[in-house]
């Protein structure tokens, strides 16, 4: 998955919530944990099972790329 072509999931989530702080607080994390997660493009997968469930963005989305190659996803989803 190039992210250069593909826009981050996590940037989807935090256009849904607002801004980080908003997204920290819905999630039960700091700011500086979604800082971190917008820098990489992606959050760690207990993570996006909830960004998932809460913002309907895909978790094929929100993970590491490297996962998500390891992973038999939907085409869909990627």
């Amino acid at each position: 998955m190039n992210q250069l072509n593909h826009p981050s999931g996590i940037a989807d989530a935090l256009k849904q919530a607002g801004n980080q702080v908003a997204l920290a607080e819905r999630l039960g994390v700091s700011q500086q944990a979604v800082s971190i997660w917008l820098r990489r493009g992606w959050v760690p997968v207990r993570r996006a099972l909830e960004i998932e469930a809460q913002f309907g963005i895909p978790r094929a989305r929100l993970i590491s790329p490297r996962l998500a190659d390891l992973v038999d996803l939907p085409e869909s989803a990627q």
